[in-house]
Formats: structure tokens, C-alpha cells, sequence
């Protein structure tokens, strides 16, 4: 059993965090803000902001946190920029890297010179960096996604029938746009219609995997008796939950924004119920009525073959009948 599936069964729903218990992992020792610029001492891995390390060390050799020597001359050489963390951080924090990057533009807009004496490909530094270019997603813009059906790897008694599935003595024609578009804009219910294998939606980032089921159960028009789960695309094997967010799942599958969030679907009939037994009739008297009936057809059977064994003896013949289909021989 995949690990994802055992732990859903023993999750009913993910944990929440809120960003405040973080706060002592995403804060800088030194100016107690979140950091800017992440920079991370080499030799303890302690971080802080690179506009307050430098300065600091520039006076002394020793990290502010737990007061390890850096380095004995030229402490500066001991450091480096930790952008792992620094994208964690405007990830974890809202509004972070779009504050930043209007705060950095107001100050060279001030100070035309000190932007001239940066390089021309830096433009992090100069405040022209985009969420889109570190694949940042805030809750209010817009996502891109598709919506495929799939049958389900244990096929429920009647499974609606995939669109691809033609006889085999129909010839194979091409599909023309009417056809097409008619195909994909087919909105009934599963037993009444065609199944859309595949939908385009634009939703906000906060739209859950809770409200793409609602999404699907009010199309199909399904009831509350019919499961449906929903999967990444491309890792089937992991069933997202209901209170995953578009954003939560871009930031889990690494999405690059170069197509729509690909998801995939799948519903399962209801189990149908056992029949009744009849009234007046428990399942233990079922058993012993069929036993009964069973044990007559044999003692009849076996009278029957006596007699013919009887006078087969006094015509001078000796036989080794069967006892009816049971494949119980008797010998005389």
C-alpha cells in the first residue's frame, strides 16, 4: 500500500499551521523582520538579513547568535546567500516580495546613480522582479486549470463508457469542429448523456479541491452516495485533499505556469444494497432448509440404484452405479 494512501486513512484532513509559530524560522536575529535577501554563515548555519550580517561582521569575526568564530580575518568569505529560504519565506509571508519590490523601486528612483552602478541582468536588486518569475501565487489571482475524467482502476459494475471507445467494425472518421465542440460542451448527467472528458476552468487560487467536487456533483448531477477523488495528473497514486487549495497544490507539484493546472477525476458508483432476506426467514433457517432438500435427493437417489443394483444380481450382472452428479461412487 503507497504510503499517501496510509496516510489518508489515518488523516481525515490536513493540519493547518498558522504563520505566527513559524515566525522565530522566518525572522532575522538581528532586526526581528522577516528576511530580505537571506544570507546564511557557513559555519553554524545561522541566517539572518544580508543588510544586517554585513555590517556586523564587518565590526567583529563571531555570529550574533551563538558567537562561533566565522572566520579569523576576512569573516565575509564565510557567508552565503541562502535562496532556498529566501523563496520560502516570500512563499509563507503575503504581500512580502511585492512590498519589497515597490520598496527597492521608490528608493533608485530617488537615487538614479546608485542604479547605475548595478549590473545591467540584476534586476532582483533594482525591484523589477515579478511573482511570476520566482513562481509566487497569492490567494486573489486567477489559476488556469483542466479537468479530465478518468475510469477508475477497479471499474464500478456500470462505469460510464470513455469517449474513445468506437465498434470495431466502424470505420474511423474525423471529427469535425461541430462535433467537437458539441462532444465537449455536453453537460448531462451520466446516464442520460455523453461523459466531458475534459473541462477548462479559471478559478482564484483560494478555490478548493472541496468546491471542484460540488463543481462536478451539480454537472453530472450527483448525489452524496457517489465518491469522487481527485488526483494531480501527473501523480495518480496521491488523492489531493478537500481543503487543498489551487496554490497549495501549484507550490506541492512545482507548477511553472507553462499550461493549465492538469487535474484528473474519477467517480465511483454506490455500492449496491444486499437483498432482503424473505420475511419470516432468518439465514441459518435458509441453511438447513437447503440441507435438508439436499440430503432427500440423495437418500432417493441412493433407493433408486439399490434396486437396479438388485436386479441387475439376479440376472447374473454386477454393477458400480453413480450416485446421481455427486461423484460418489458405490460398490455392491
Amino acid at each position: 500500500m503507497p504510503v499517501t494512501a496510509m496516510l489518508r486513512g489515518k488523516m481525515s484532513k490536513s493540519t493547518k499551521i498558522k504563520i505566527t509559530e513559524l515566525n522565530r524560522h522566518l525572522t532575522c536575529f538581528l532586526c526581528a523582520g522577516y528576511f530580505i535577501d537571506a544570507t546564511t554563515i557557513i559555519e553554524c548555519l545561522h541566517s539572518f538579513c544580508r543588510t544586517c550580517i554585513v555590517p556586523f561582521l564587518q565590526k567583529t569575526n563571531q555570529c550574533p547568535m551563538c558567537d562561533v568564530q566565522v572566520h579569523k580575518t576576512r569573516p565575509l568569505l564565510n557567508i552565503r546567500a541562502d535562496k532556498t529560504l529566501q523563496s520560502l519565506v516570500y512563499k509563507l509571508v503575503p504581500g512580502l516580495l511585492k512590498n519589497e519590490m515597490c520598496r527597492r523601486r521608490e528608493y533608485f528612483s530617488l537615487n538614479p546613480d546608485a542604479r547605475r552602478s548595478l549590473p545591467p541582468n540584476a534586476r532582483e536588486e533594482r525591484g523589477e522582479l515579478g511573482l511570476e518569475s520566482l513562481f509566487i501565487y497569492t490567494d486573489d489571482e486567477d489559476i488556469s486549470l483542466s479537468m479530465e475524467y478518468r475510469l477508475p482502476r477497479v471499474a464500478p459494475p456500470h462505469p460510464p463508457p470513455p469517449l474513445n471507445e468506437k465498434p470495431e467494425d466502424d470505420e474511423e472518421k474525423p471529427e469535425d469542429e461541430s462535433e467537437r465542440k458539441r462532444r465537449h460542451s455536453n453537460t448531462n448527467g451520466i446516464g442520460e448523456g455523453e461523459l466531458v472528458d475534459l473541462r477548462y476552468l479559471r478559478c482564484a487560487a483560494a478555490v478548493t479541491i472541496k468546491h471542484l467536487k460540488k463543481f462536478v456533483r451539480s454537472k453530472f448531477g450527483l448525489d452524496s452516495s457517489y465518491q469522487i477523488d481527485v488526483f494531480y495528473k501527473n501523480s495518480e497514486e496521491e488523492v489531493l485533499f478537500e481543503d487543498y487549495s489551487l496554490m497549495d497544490i501549484a507550490y506541492i507539484f512545482s507548477w511553472r505556469r507553462t499550461g493549465p493546472l492538469a487535474l484528473v477525476y474519477r467517480i465511483y458508483e454506490p455500492n449496491r444494497k444486499r437483498r432482503k432476506l424473505a420475511k419470516g426467514k432468518s439465514s441459518v433457517n435458509i441453511k438447513k432448509t437447503l440441507s435438508k432438500e439436499s440430503s432427500n435427493v440423495f437418500e432417493k437417489t441412493a433407493v433408486d440404484d439399490k434396486k437396479k443394483d438388485t436386479n441387475n444380481s439376479n440376472g447374473g450382472t454386477s454393477m458400480t452405479p453413480s450416485i446421481g452428479n455427486t461423484g460418489v461412487a458405490v460398490s455392491t
